[in-house]
């Protein structure tokens, strides 16, 4: 079995995001897009002698330009 200890690797928790997205016409075809994004985990890792427990919480800006056919 892939994730288990044995093999270094292991299940260490779940993640979830939300997003938001606004796009912003620049011509008839092009697209300006920009989104927010809010994402957290928490992992609980065991390592020797006991275990970890790492939450992680971030938050991403995108940028990008979309053609429209």
């Amino acid at each position: 079995m892939i994730w288990d200890s044995d093999s270094g690797y292991q299940w260490a928790g779940a993640a979830a995001q939300v997003s938001l997205e606004k796009e912003f016409s620049i011509s008839q075809h092009w697209l300006l897009s920009l989104e927010g994004k809010l994402s957290h985990a928490n992992a609980d890792i065991d390592i020797e002698g006991g275990s970890v427990t790492v939450p992680n919480t971030a938050i991403h800006l995108v940028a990008g330009i979309k053609y429209d056919f």
